[in-house]
């Protein structure tokens, strides 16, 4: 399916307020209710919108985040997303390919907990499902965001971002580090 330029504003529009009415997210893609729900339901069935989730404050709710890197043979990593799709507490995860094949990902273990994690990730390696891995733990709050298709022109096929004006935003920003609050 090509996506058009009302396409990628829904996108943007659902990025910016996943959970706006469909009047408040027609006025923000400029389109009647009735296009924007036609286009809604055209995405769904081409799997380009697949659904709208909750971003969860892990901490708030006695959860870790633990980013993990898996490194396996091209051939193991289907069981290893396997692993990770049955594993509870498994949030996200990516398969790489490259000069080293692997799986990474984003576990929000309960407070406490990481030994089993590691306890897995020792018991996969021991059995050679994966050759190594690593792992890190977030020291500041995650900030997600999504796509901002604006940018992007479809006619051309080019993101138009204008890195100059960005260099200015972030260097005149006043907002702090976020590792501040951690006193390093």
């Amino acid at each position: 399916m090509m996506l058009d330029e009302i396409d990628y504003r829904i996108l943007t529009a659902l990025g910016k307020n996943p959970l706006g009415t469909i009047n408040e997210l027609s006025k923000a893609v400029k389109v009647s209710p009735k296009t924007l729900a036609k286009r809604l339901r055209k995405l769904i069935n081409n799997k380009i919108f697949l659904r709208v989730s909750a971003q969860l404050s892990y901490p708030t709710i006695g959860l870790e985040p633990v980013l993990v890197f898996m490194s396996a043979s091209f051939r193991n990593l289907g069981l290893i997303e396997e692993v990770c799709h049955y594993h509870p507490y498994t949030r996200y995860r990516i398969r790489c390919l490259g000069a080293i094949n692997g799986i990474i990902a984003l576990f929000a273990i309960p407070e406490g907990s990481l030994h089993l994690l590691l306890q897995l990730l020792d018991d996969l390696k021991d059995r050679g499902i994966i050759s190594s891995y690593s792992y890190e733990e977030p020291i500041a709050r995650w900030i997600y965001v999504e796509n901002d298709f604006s940018y992007y022109d479809i006619e051309n096929d080019t993101w138009n971002f204008n890195w100059d004006q960005w260099e200015e935003l972030v260097s005149s920003s006043q907002e702090g580090n976020d590792l501040e609050e951690y006193g390093t």
